[in-house]
């Protein structure tokens, strides 16, 4: 229980309320959906994969919060879309061409174009932002000075759901890689953790 309260804690509680008003959920809720994912990964988990049983259950335990708060945001979006963007994120593409990205993913340049137009947990542009009664004075978010803080941690809350979201979708080996590689360590210290070559981890990450 204490994983997930500290992990909820330290990965949610800056951004509760951006959470809250574009899901409606609240910080108990995140709490639940985490003790879903630690009973996932207590029978889930196997001593041959290499790993603690911290390392297993982390993702798990992500994965869950992230796709039910992908469920409840008001925008829906089609989830091989989403999961899309995830992979895109999480390989750290972001800034290359839709050509390159389809290329290195094996995915087709229309379905990275459409990836990429998606933002999470943003709101249109013309969406009234302030209102003062008077639609002469109403003030649209692309009208609004720019506050970088909140941009940013907006930008690193819709990094987090998503890449949560895709690495839920894989095999629990493949899930352990990818969160490994999502923590900065190397194809050859990941292969050594869990018994395989590198060149089979470099498969897993493409």
């Amino acid at each position: 229980k204490k994983l997930v309260y500290n992990f909820v804690w330290k990965k949610y509680s800056s951004n509760e309320e951006m959470i809250k008003s574009n899901t409606g959920l609240e910080i108990d809720d995140l709490i639940q959906y985490g003790m879903i994912g630690l009973l996932k990964a207590r029978k889930g988990f196997d001593p041959t994969y290499g790993c603690e049983f911290s390392t297993y259950a982390i993702p798990k335990i992500s994965g869950i919060i992230s796709v039910n708060i992908r469920d409840a945001q008001k925008v829906k979006v089609p989830r091989d879309v989403y999961y899309l963007k995830g992979k895109i994120m999480n390989q750290g593409l972001l800034e290359e061409k839709p050509e390159e990205i389809s290329k290195q993913l094996d995915v087709s340049i229309k379905a990275v174009e459409e990836a990429l137009r998606y933002q999470h947990i943003t709101k249109s542009i013309h969406e009234i932002a302030h209102s003062s009664g008077s639609s002469d004075d109403d003030l649209t978010i692309e009208q609004m000075p720019v506050d970088e803080y909140s941009a940013n941690e907006t930008e690193k809350v819709e990094h987090e759901i998503l890449v949560g979201s895709f690495v839920q979708t894989l095999p629990d080996r493949e899930m352990i890689v990818w969160d490994m590689y999502s923590n900065h360590m190397s194809q050859e210290n990941i292969g050594k953790k869990v018994g395989v070559t590198q060149t089979q981890i470099s498969r897993i990450l493409k």
